[in-house]
């Protein structure tokens, strides 16, 4: 009867301790992904590593609709950036609305160029048959902003 209870122990210590293992999900991420899947990716700026969020949609485009830019501190999630829908905020404030009203917003696609810290964005619509340059989103004084063109130097 003890080995049968030391074994039963045993087996349930080692779950318990795969199971925490294996539990690398964040309930951060989880809530603002209403529970469904996302993937991320990691990425460097100059001056600090951070990471990019974002929904996985059954598309062969591979554009998305939410994502997180985020930093991490020790297992702490520090947001600088949201993609909510056609909407860019860099957690202060809206950077960009995408609205083209002839068309119907389908989703976003980004390239990260580390070594100029920035972020280049597509905007799609119409079930990804179209496709818009969106803003370029820079790292500046230690926030996301909207790239623009000096034009009093023109």
């Amino acid at each position: 009867m003890k080995k049968k209870f030391c074994f039963f122990a045993a087996i349930l210590l080692i779950v318990g301790y795969v199971y925490s293992q294996d539990n690398s999900r964040d309930i951060f991420l989880d809530n603002y992904f209403d529970y469904q899947e996302y993937k991320i990716e990691s990425h460097h700026f100059s001056n600090f590593d951070f990471y990019f969020a974002y929904n996985v949609l059954d598309n062969k485009q591979g554009f998305f609709t939410k994502a997180i830019l985020f930093r991490k501190n020790n297992k702490t999630i520090e947001p600088i950036g949201y993609i909510q829908g056609n909407k860019i905020f860099n957690g202060e404030r809206l950077l960009f609305s995408g609205v083209i009203h002839t068309q119907k917003f389908a989703g976003w696609k980004i390239t990260v160029v580390d070594r100029n810290n920035s972020i280049a964005t597509v905007f799609y619509t119409n079930n990804g048959e179209n496709m818009t340059e969106g803003p370029l989103l820079i790292w500046k004084n230690d926030m996301l902003v909207q790239y623009a063109i000096d034009t009093s130097m023109l």
